[in-house]
C-alpha cells in the first residue's frame, strides 16, 4: 500500500478521523498543510536525536489524530497542536525539533500562542492521574518513587 499524497485524499484522511469534532475545512486543510510540509521537511532538514532523517508517515499522522480526536484539552486547536507535536516532535534533535514547533504554531494555530497558555485540563475518566509539567499521566498501582541516585533537574 502506497502513502496517500494527494491532497484530497488527504482530507478525506483527516475529515474522517476527526469526524466526532466539530472540524471545519479550514482546519482540515492546515493540517494536511502541515503533514505535507514536515514530510519535505524530513527528506532533506530535519534530524532526529540519532543523526538520521526521521520517518514520518501516515501512521505517525493517524496516531496524532486519533489522539486529537478525544480532544485532551477541551479545544480544539489546542489539542489538535498537542497530538501533532506529540507524534511529530518526540525523535526529532532540538534544532529540528524548534523548526517542526515553529511551523506547528504557524500553521496549526496561525501563530495565535495564547491558546497554549491554557492548562491542559485532567482527564474525566475513573483512573488517577499525576500532572509531570504541565501534562497529565496515568498513575499505576505502585506509589510514585524517586531513585536517591537519580539527579533531578529542572525543566
Amino acid at each position: 500500500v502506497h502513502e496517500l499524497t494527494q491532497t484530497q485524499d488527504l482530507i478525506l484522511l483527516v475529515s474522517d478521523y476527526l469526524q466526532a469534532m466539530t472540524v471545519t475545512a479550514e482546519v482540515v486543510g492546515s493540517i494536511v498543510e502541515f503533514y505535507t510540509q514536515v514530510i519535505a521537511l524530513a527528506s532533506d532538514k530535519l534530524v532526529d536525536g540519532s543523526g538520521y532523517r526521521p520517518h514520518f508517515s501516515l501512521r505517525t499522522l493517524c496516531r496524532a489524530l486519533k489522539y486529537s480526536n478525544t480532544n485532551p484539552c477541551r479545544n480544539l486547536k489546542h489539542s489538535i497542536y498537542e497530538g501533532l507535536c506529540l507524534s511529530f516532535l518526540t525523535q526529532l534533535n532540538q534544532e529540528s525539533y524548534t523548526l517542526v514547533e515553529k511551523l506547528a504554531q504557524k500553521v496549526i494555530l496561525k501563530n495565535s500562542l495564547s491558546v497554549l497558555k491554557q492548562k491542559i485540563p485532567k482527564p474525566r475518566d475513573e483512573y488517577i492521574y499525576t500532572n509531570i509539567l504541565g501534562y497529565w499521566i496515568q498513575k499505576g498501582n505502585l506509589e510514585i518513587q524517586t531513585p536517591q541516585n537519580y539527579v533531578i533537574t529542572p525543566a
